[in-house]
């Protein structure tokens, strides 16, 4: 049985568009990681001024109660 040569080229060529097409979906994980995290912080500021604004309100009806 006779081998065919390995065409150096078209390995380092496959290899090389792999590694751009990693790099490339690591990009977007990242962006995605990075909006997502915004959203939460985002999430948790609203959160924070929501329990203010029951706070405050609490404490106008004990106001009024007392």
């Amino acid at each position: 049985m006779t081998q065919n040569p390995v065409n150096i080229d078209l390995v380092l060529e496959n290899m090389s568009n792999q590694i751009a097409n990693l790099s490339k979906e690591k990009a977007v994980v990242q962006a995605y990681s990075i909006q997502q995290k915004q959203e939460i912080d985002q999430l948790k500021a609203e959160i924070q001024q929501l329990k203010q604004v029951v706070e405050e309100s609490d404490e106008s009806l004990d106001e009024i109660v007392s």
